[in-house]
This record gives C-alpha cells, structure tokens and sequence, in this order.
C-alpha cells in the first residue's frame, strides 16, 4: 500500500508505484502480485504464414513484457488502480473485463485477438522486423502504438505515444 510520508530510508520494495515496506505489507504485495496478468512464450499456437513460426520462445520476450504492460494500463484505464480481478479463476474469467483482455491477448490471427502475437508480428513488419527476430523496447512501444490506434474497441479513449530520441 502506499505510505506517505514514509521515509525511504526504511527500505522496502517498489511494484507499479506501490511502496511495500515490511513484513506486514508481504501478503498484500503478493496478494497484488497475483492480481497482474502475466503472459509468456507459447507454444503451439497457430502456424503465422509464410513463416511457419508456431513459438515465441528465444525471440517473443519483449512482446510478451508489451503485453503485460498494456494490460496493466487497459486495466488501470478501464477499471482504475484499485481494481482486481475476482479470486477464483472460473469467476475470474468470466469477468467481463478479463474475458474481454484475454481474447484481446489470445494467439491467434483472429481480428477479435487485437494484441495478440501474431497482429504484434504484423504491426512490426512495417519496422523491418520479422517474426523470429528479438524486438527492442522501442520497437515493441511503436507495435503497441500501432495496435492501440487500431483497436476500435477503445482507440477513440486511449492514445499511446512513444517517447523516443530518434
């Protein structure tokens, strides 16, 4: 929780603009951690043509953390920072918010699927990245820049601008 006026010399560890200090705030730290989405490299997933590409795994990694990231914004925008998804997992994906973040983040070419790995792919093609190649922090911003602009569910609600040098 946060802790004004709390000196930072007391130590302790920051998680999204969360100060968690002492042993007290553990189980609300991991309470909060398990409330985040977290999505990984997959396998199996349809084949993106004329790739044949059917993991992410050794290549997906900032993709992934991308995913994260804007979910956690998608969530904080639509449901703001005290939000958590309920407990249990059948409640929580039938939630309609998560429902909703999960098919957005699914695998697969589907429109529906407006963040997923393979649309991501598609928005870096346009960068000069090919599926298999190891995306950067700043190309990963621009692809969800891209997905974000094109996403009619909420493209007229959410800008994201990326803050570059070049």
């Amino acid at each position: 929780s946060d802790r004004p006026g709390r000196s930072l010399d007391g130590g302790g560890v920051y998680m999204l603009g969360r100060q968690y200090i002492d042993m007290d705030d553990f189980l609300l730290k991991r309470q909060y951690e398990s409330s985040l989405f977290w999505f990984t490299y997959r396998k199996d997933f349809a084949e993106m043509a004329p790739y044949g590409i059917t993991s992410d795994a050794g290549w997906g990694c900032m993709l992934r953390a991308a995913q994260m990231l804007l979910s956690h914004a998608l969530r904080r925008h639509y449901r703001g920072p005290a939000w958590r998804p309920p407990l249990p997992l059948k409640a929580r994906r039938a939630e309609a918010f998560v429902s909703a973040l999960l098919t957005w983040m699914a695998d697969a070419a589907h429109p529906s699927c407006a963040y997923s790995i393979h649309r991501m792919v598609a928005a870096g093609l346009p960068l000069k990245m090919l599926p298999g190649e190891w995306y950067g922090p700043t190309t990963a911003a621009h692809v969800i820049a891209a997905l974000t602009s094109g996403h009619l569910e909420h493209s007229k609600q959410l800008t994201t601008h990326v803050a570059s040098h070049e």
